[in-house]
């Protein structure tokens, strides 16, 4: 079991430029919780199971969305398998990570506004594999 604590509120701003373009960008985030559980099975012939659950919690508010990080709150599922040997060892773990869809409704307050850009609804949905090998010199 895990408990992190991300001090995401450091985060004020962006600062986006180049030779022709000077661009901040206000984040505003927020600090938010990572919470996760896990557990391994090892076997007495070196093979090992693997289970865990993490959940996310979301880190900007619906007045500072921005597309160019649709944080929402989300979940892993991760399975994995794997061997030991004398000194070598691999593993192989899937990974599903879902969101809870986020809508967000923000009143521009003009024509222009960043606002009119982010409204909408945001889903996510991932899957990943990994694979690792080890050795113990």
């Amino acid at each position: 079991m895990n408990v992190d604590w991300t001090n995401w509120d450091k985060v004020n701003d962006l600062v986006m430029t180049n030779a022709y373009y000077f661009a901040p960008v206000a984040l505003n985030w927020e600090s938010a919780f990572l919470y996760e559980i896990g557990a391994t099975r090892y076997f007495d012939n070196g093979w090992n199971v693997s289970a865990g659950y993490t959940y996310a919690e979301n880190a900007i508010t619906e007045n500072d969305f921005t597309p160019l990080v649709p944080d929402a709150n989300r979940n892993f599922l991760n399975f994995g398998v794997g061997r030991e040997y004398d000194n070598f060892s691999w593993q192989l773990v899937y990974q599903f990570s879902f969101d809870t869809k986020r809508t967000i409704s923000n009143t521009p307050t003009s024509a222009t506004d960043p606002a009119l850009l982010t409204n909408g609804e945001y889903d996510l949905q991932s899957q990943s594999i990994a694979f690792s090998i080890g050795y113990k010199f």
